[in-house]
């Protein structure tokens, strides 16, 4: 379908221009008001202002945990995982992470997140909800383990990262992209570490893991390798392939130059990371080192909600209040975090995080005319300290309207209010 956007605020790399967008299997075809001769759409879509954005990418999450919103709050990390959440996992199957991760899904089409990195298990389920649903996502399987001894060939959860990678990776023409995943260097071992570095660069993938989410987790490593989880991970070879590292709360100047000088991506998680006090990462340290940065919101079971414009303020306002500097983190940098930051993180810089010809339609329209957004000098400022989620008027991704003036249509909210109360009762 050939749609074309007009009178839009469009937000280009070169600034903001109210002008008009035309669509083109699932491509954008131009940007500016000369339609060209052989352009014709199919439909329509008057703006009337609003202001046209590239698609959020939400490059940190784990999306059946929606399942446990709420369910464990106001708890450090170590007693929320190890006393809440695990015991819990262990009770869901694969039934249960479907519905969570439609739930969740919903939710970032909602709120205008057009492609997710998501770390779990039940990857199949994800992958088919993925798929149904029509938004971009890169999936991992959490590696933990080889305490064992077990090796890439025996470990359970490798076999289930090998066959995600066999059924998976560049389904439908790369909309889903099969990630591998370290979970974390203090739920892992060198082998298992190398292992996943191993196949990262065999099969040109890319690495998500957490990195130095709490100062426990840094100094624990610290005192058992004699060095940070950054350096530990970079002597076994995890930063020979494009590496999505989580939240880097801890992490030391020396970290940042091994993040920078590899091309990773350091995943900002403001909202998680204040609610379980893990801290407040060093984002103007980072950014001025050279590291590539995005944003995430980590599971709703530690955040609560999945909201792009939640994590946009919060970075901001933290990052001000760390520094003690309002110039630390410009909300235009900040935008640039979750557009193509985030397109970077997923290894995806080529195909979306911007707006010009040539890249995928993944595109959020948002309402200026909401009280929230009144008056609207600048529409970066608007985007990143004023707008909700009730902003969002329509996602789309790849020319596919996933979600339109409230109503989803390729999700069944009904059907899934009901599953997900029934899934609630068996975990309370």
């Amino acid at each position: 379908m050939n749609i074309l956007i007009q009178d839009a605020r469009v937000i280009t790399p070169e600034g903001t221009v109210r002008t008009s967008v035309g669509i083109s299997d699932g491509k954008i075809a131009f940007v500016g008001d000369n339609i060209p001769q052989d352009f014709s759409h199919d439909r329509l879509i008057d703006a009337r202002g609003d202001i046209l954005s590239p698609g959020f990418v939400n490059a940190h999450c784990h999306l059946p945990m929606t399942l446990l919103r709420g369910i464990a709050d106001d708890l450090n990390l170590q007693k929320w995982l190890f006393d809440e959440i695990f015991p819990r996992e262990d009770r869901l199957d694969g039934t249960m992470a479907a519905a969570g991760t439609r739930a969740a899904i919903a939710e970032c089409l909602a709120g205008g997140i057009t492609s997710v990195s998501d770390m779990y298990f039940f990857c199949d389920d994800i992958a088919r909800e993925v798929l149904d649903s029509g938004i971009k996502a890169n999936i991992a399987r959490g590696l933990t383990g080889y305490f064992d001894g077990s090796t890439r060939t025996t470990h359970k959860a490798f076999r289930e990262q090998e066959q995600l990678l066999r059924d998976w990776h560049m389904e439908d023409h790369g909309r889903i992209r099969a990630d591998i995943a370290i979970h974390a260097e203090y739920t892992s071992v060198p082998a298992l570490w190398r292992d996943a570095a191993d196949f990262a660069r065999e099969h040109g993938i890319v690495l998500q893991t957490h990195i130095s989410e709490t100062e426990h987790e840094h100094a624990e490593c610290i005192a058992k390798y004699g060095k940070t989880p950054t350096e530990v991970l970079f002597d076994e070879g995890v930063f020979d392939s494009r590496v999505c590292a989580a939240h880097c709360v801890h992490v030391t100047d020396a970290d940042a130059a091994i993040l920078a000088s590899n091309g990773a991506a350091a995943v900002h998680c403001p909202c998680s990371n204040a609610k379980l006090a893990s801290g407040i990462a060093r984002v103007d340290m980072l950014r001025k080192l050279g590291v590539h940065m995005a944003l995430g919101t980590d599971g709703a079971s530690s955040n609560n909600a999945l909201s792009a414009f939640s994590e946009m303020k919060t970075a901001c306002l933290i990052a001000k209040l760390r520094e003690c500097d309002p110039t630390a983190l410009p909300a235009l940098e900040c935008f640039r975090m979750t557009t193509a930051g985030g397109a970077y993180a997923q290894g995806r810089e080529a195909e979306c995080g911007e707006i010009r010809p040539g890249m995928d339609a993944d595109l959020v329209l948002i309402s200026a005319d909401r009280p929230n957004m009144m008056p609207l000098h600048s529409e970066i400022s608007a985007m990143v300290y004023a707008a909700d989620n009730t902003c969002v008027r329509m996602t789309m991704v790849r020319g596919k309207i996933l979600y339109e003036n409230g109503e989803h249509l390729t999700i069944d909210c009904e059907k899934l209010r009901y599953e997900t109360e029934r899934i609630r009762a068996h975990l309370a």
